[in-house]
């Protein structure tokens, strides 16, 4: 594993009690503390009181699971949601409107759902410069990305681990055009390209309510046209 804590505690819920039992031994042995159900009522009990470092979620049902996103994400801002889908696209980009870091097919192999978990979980641990200490952007924003916080105006913001990730590009690059195909690799891993345009383009909307006044107006998070986005640079 990359940078995760082998004690990292994860809520496994999947209704299908076969794939449940082949993703407990998977991610057991990758040295994992998991607590697996197999009914997402269940699951959604378990959250509040395990406080989980991650949370999988997957059902043969799409309104279901979707449906257990939108519940775990009233209540939990700061635990990264990595859904199980049926192999639809549609579904998938729905997963991550409604808050999920991931949404993964159930088709998927065990292997690699695990190498998506040690992503994902590494997002709060890789070491990065600036994650060392509070980053003041000016006077109204500070970032901190070690403990995935933002204070805008006064107003704390709890950062996704995904959001973290995408940040923290910017802000290495800060006053620099960063092309779209450098963040999803930052973010999502290079072979992902393709396959998260759409997302990339949706966790920048994501951290514009985070970081922006006015989303809608950003002053932070630019849009370079044809070639990416730009963190603003310090103020001369």
């Amino acid at each position: 594993m990359v940078g995760v804590a082998p004690a990292a505690t994860i809520l496994l819920v999947e209704t299908t009690p076969e794939l449940c039992m082949a993703l407990e031994r998977g991610l057991r042995e990758q040295a994992y503390r998991i607590h697996a159900v197999t009914q997402l009522d269940q699951g959604l009990r378990m959250v509040y009181k395990l406080r989980p470092d991650l949370i999988i979620m997957g059902d043969q049902s799409s309104p279901r699971v979707l449906a257990a996103c939108q519940d775990v994400r009233r209540f939990v801002a700061d635990v990264p949601v990595l859904l199980l889908t049926p192999p639809e696209e549609a579904v998938r980009l729905r997963g991550l409107t409604l808050g999920a870091d991931e949404c993964l097919y159930r088709t998927m192999d065990i292997s690699d759902i695990a190498q998506r978990v040690d992503r994902i979980l590494a997002g709060s641990t890789v070491t990065n410069p600036l994650r060392s200490e509070q980053v003041v952007i000016d006077q109204r924003l500070t970032i901190d990305l070690e403990k995935r916080r933002i204070v805008l105006n006064r107003d704390e913001r709890i950062l996704s681990p995904t959001e973290t990730r995408l940040l923290s590009a910017l802000l290495k690059r800060r006053g620099h055009a960063v092309p779209h195909n450098v963040l999803i690799s930052d973010v999502w891993g290079k072979k992902r390209a393709k396959a998260h345009m759409h997302s990339l383009k949706l966790y920048i909307w994501y951290l514009r309510q985070k970081v922006e006044a006015t989303p809608t107006i950003p002053y932070y998070i630019l849009t370079v046209r044809r070639r990416g986005y730009l963190f603003r640079g310090a103020e001369r």
